[in-house]
């Protein structure tokens, strides 16, 4: 589990760092699709640009903090057998 978290969360900060410079054309995979973002080209790259701290936090979060061994989630906790 520790290991799809880690992953999950460098692939977010890979796509908030691609968010960030404007280099993530419109596409139906990743980035936010708010109906405003998709008007327009322009409105695309500065919607991008603007979530692109909140999803480098995401993954950084992702990847380092719920990933760790003393921080578990009540659905990653062991059963006792």
């Amino acid at each position: 589990m520790s290991l799809i978290l880690s992953v999950t969360g460098i692939l977010l900060v890979v796509l908030g760092r691609r968010m960030a410079k404007r280099r993530l054309p419109p596409n139906s995979l990743g980035g936010v699709r708010y109906e405003i973002a998709l008007r327009s080209e322009e409105n695309w790259y500065t919607m991008q640009a603007r979530c692109a701290a909140a999803t480098m936090g995401l993954g950084w979060f992702s990847s380092t903090q719920l990933s760790s061994s003393p921080f578990r989630l009540p659905c990653m906790r062991r059963s006792r057998s």
